[in-house]
C-alpha cells in the first residue's frame, strides 16, 4: 500500500498499476486534484538495466514537460524523486482512455473518429516540430475528456531528438499491434512512425477492430510487414484513402507530416458528408469480402447434330403349309433370323444413340446454366465492389438458383453472406432489428461465419437482447476462438456480463451483480472491463449473498 504522502504531494487512493503506478493525488501547495505516475522497478531489476529504467522514465516527463502546455498533451507539473521513488506529477484527467471507449461502444461512428485523430495530430504536430518522438500512439494512450476533448499521454518511450539514445541498437520498444515495419525492423525512426500508429488507431476506431492480427508476437509482426491491411468496407472511400495512405509500408508513401494528415482528414470528412458523396455508411464489423475465385467459363457443348438410326421392321415370318415347302421354307427361315440380328443390332444402337444424344443435351444444359450462373457471380461481384449489397446479394441469389450444387453456386453462397454482413454492419447503429435480419440471412448462408455470428450478437445487444447477445458471442469463442473476430467478441462478452452486473446492483441483486462481474473478469481476464469488475465487486456490501464473491 502507497504512504499517504510523496514529497509534498498527498496520495488519496491507486488508480492503475501496470508497469508503473498510478495515484490520485492532493498538491497542497497549488491546490491542484493531481494525478502522480510513480516508477515500478522489478526487485531483479540492478546494474545498467535499472539505470536506463529509471532515465527512460525522467525522460518521459521531461519529454512530455517540454510540450506543456498543449490543449491535447497532458500537462506536467513536477519530474522528481524520494530516494529510491520516481514519480512524475500530472494532470488529473476525468473521462477515459479511447481502449475503454472501443472496448465498451465498439467502432466509432466516422465523425467521431475522425474529431479524437484530429486532436491527436494536432499533438503530434506541436511534439515532432519540438523534437519529440512519441512511438506509442495508440488507444491505451488517447484519453477522451468528457466533451470528446482528448489528450496524448504516456510519452514512456518518447524519443527526444537532442538527447542521446538510450536504446541499444536494433533494440524495439512499442506494442507490436500499432509500430511501424520500420519500428519491427529496429531501424531508425522520425515522425512518419507516430504517423503510422495514428493510421492503425484510425483504423481501429472505425473497424473495431486491428489490422493486422494473429496469436503470437512474431505472426503479427510478419503481417505488419509482409500484408496489407483489409479494406474499410462501408467507410466513406475519402476517409479509407487516408487511413491506408497513412498506413504505407514504406514511410516516403506516408504523409509527411502530422499537420498533412491532419488536413487531408477534415478534407475527407468535408467529402464525405457533402450532399453529392457516396452512402459513406459506417461499418462496424470486419468486412464479409466476396470470394473471387471465379469458376472458369466452360464452353458451351455443341448440340447433337445428323440424322437419327430409324428401326427396321422385321420381314414377316412365313409357315409351309406343305412338306415340298419346308426346305425353302428353312432357308427363308434362315434369312429371316439374320435379318433379325441386324434389327436387333440396329435397334440397340439406336438406344445407345439416343441415350448419347440424351446425355449430351443434359451436359449441355448443365453448362448454360453454369455458364449463366458464373454471369451472376461475376455481376454481384461488381455491384460489391460499389457497395450495392442489395443488388450484389440478388446476383448471387441468382447464382444459386441457376446452378444448384455447383462449385459456382457454393462460391456465390459464400459471397451472398458476405453481402448480407455488410448489409448489417450498415444499419447496425440505426436500425438494429433490421440488421439482426441480415445476419441471421447471413448465416443461413453460412452457418458458420464467426464474423455473422459475432455481427448478430452486436445487433441483438443494441436491439436491447442481451441474452441473445450473450450466447452468439459465446458461439464464437467456443466454435471459433482463433478467428481474428474472436478477440472482439471476447471484449464484447465481457462487457456485456459486466452491464449485466451493474444492473443487477442498481436492482439490489448482489448476488446477481456479483456473480456476473465474476463472469466478465473470466471471459476476458486482462482487459481494463475485468479491472472495473474487481473493483466493482469491491462494493457488495459485507453479509450479503454476493459477499463471498469478493
Amino acid at each position: 500500500m502507497a504512504p499517504n504522502t510523496l514529497k509534498r504531494y498527498q496520495i488519496i487512493r491507486e488508480i492503475a498499476r501496470s508497469n508503473d503506478i498510478v495515484y490520485e493525488a492532493h498538491d497542497p501547495q497549488t491546490g491542484r486534484r493531481i494525478a502522480i505516475k510513480e516508477l515500478a522497478i522489478p526487485p531483479g531489476l540492478v546494474g545498467q538495466a535499472r539505470r536506463e529504467r529509471i532515465e527512460r522514465f525522467r525522460r518521459e516527463g521531461r519529454a512530455a514537460g517540454a510540450l506543456s502546455p498543449h490543449p491535447h498533451i497532458v500537462t506536467i507539473f513536477d519530474v522528481d524523486n524520494e530516494g529510491d521513488r520516481y514519480f512524475i506529477a500530472m494532470e488529473y484527467l476525468e473521462g477515459q482512455p479511447l481502449r475503454d471507449i472501443l472496448q465498451m461502444e465498439g467502432p466509432l461512428p466516422v465523425e467521431r473518429a475522425i474529431r479524437v485523430a484530429l486532436q491527436v495530430c494536432d499533438a503530434l504536430q506541436h511534439a515532432h516540430a519540438r523534437g519529440v518522438i512519441h512511438r506509442d500512439i495508440k488507444p491505451d494512450n488517447i484519453h477522451v475528456l468528457p466533451g470528446d476533448v482528448v489528450k496524448l499521454t504516456d510519452f514512456g518511450i518518447a524519443r527526444i531528438a537532442a538527447d542521446p539514445s538510450i536504446t541499444s541498437d536494433g533494440q524495439v520498444f512499442g506494442t507490436p499491434s500499432y509500430m511501424s515495419p520500420e519500428q519491427i525492423a529496429g531501424k531508425p525512426l522520425d515522425a512518419r512512425t507516430d504517423i503510422y500508429s495514428l493510421g492503425v488507431t484510425l483504423y481501429e476506431m472505425l473497424t473495431g477492430r486491428k489490422p493486422f492480427t494473429g496469436d503470437s508476437v512474431v505472426t503479427i509482426t510478419y503481417n505488419i510487414i509482409n500484408q496489407e491491411p483489409p479494406p474499410l468496407v462501408g467507410v466513406p472511400p475519402e476517409v479509407q484513402q487516408v487511413v491506408l495512405r497513412a498506413m504505407a509500408k514504406a514511410p516516403e508513401a506516408r504523409f509527411p507530416s502530422a499537420a498533412a494528415l491532419r488536413d487531408a482528414l477534415a478534407n475527407a470528412r468535408t467529402l464525405a458528408t457533402s450532399p453529392h458523396a457516396g452512402s459513406g455508411a459506417q461499418r462496424t464489423l470486419p468486412p464479409g469480402d466476396p470470394s473471387l475465385a471465379y469458376v472458369a467459363s466452360p464452353a458451351p457443348a455443341p448440340a447433337p447434330s445428323g440424322p437419327e438410326p430409324t428401326q427396321q421392321d422385321p420381314p414377316p415370318l412365313y409357315i409351309p403349309r406343305r412338306p415340298s415347302q419346308i426346305g425353302s421354307a428353312l432357308k427363308r427361315h434362315g434369312q429371316f433370323l439374320s435379318l433379325l440380328v441386324i434389327a436387333v443390332i440396329l435397334s440397340l444402337a439406336c438406344v445407345f444413340f439416343i441415350w448419347s444424344g440424351n446425355k449430351a443435351y443434359q451436359s449441355y444444359q448443365v453448362r448454360v446454366r453454369e455458364t449463366r450462373a458464373i454471369e451472376h457471380v461475376q455481376a454481384g461481384v461488381t455491384f460489391f465492389k460499389r457497395q450495392r449489397y442489395e443488388d450484389a446479394l440478388a446476383e448471387f441469389q441468382r447464382a444459386m438458383e441457376a446452378a444448384p450444387g455447383s462449385q459456382t453456386a457454393a462460391i456465390a453462397r459464400g459471397n451472398a453472406a458476405a453481402a448480407c454482413i455488410n448489409l448489417g454492419n450498415a444499419c447496425l447503429r440505426a436500425r438494429p432489428a433490421q440488421a439482426v435480419q441480415y445476419y441471421r440471412q447471413a448465416l443461413q448462408f453460412d452457418p458458420q461465419s464467426a464474423i455473422a455470428h459475432h455481427g448478430l450478437g452486436m445487433a441483438l445487444h443494441n436491439a436491447n437482447d442481451i441474452e441473445g447477445a450473450i450466447a452468439e458471442w459465446e458461439w464464437v469463442l467456443k466454435n471459433a476462438p482463433f478467428d481474428p473476430v474472436a478477440a472482439d467478441a471476447r471484449r464484447s462478452l465481457a462487457a456485456a456480463h459486466y452491464n449485466r452486473g451493474v444492473a443487477a446492483f442498481n436492482a439490489g441483486d448482489y448476488e446477481g451483480a456479483a456473480e456476473a462481474w465474476s463472469q466478465s473478469i473470466k471471459t476476458d481476464p486482462n482487459s481494463s472491463i475485468a479491472r472495473q469488475a474487481r473493483a466493482a465487486l469491491l462494493s457488495i456490501p459485507s453479509g450479503s449473498p454476493g459477499f463471498y464473491y469478493r
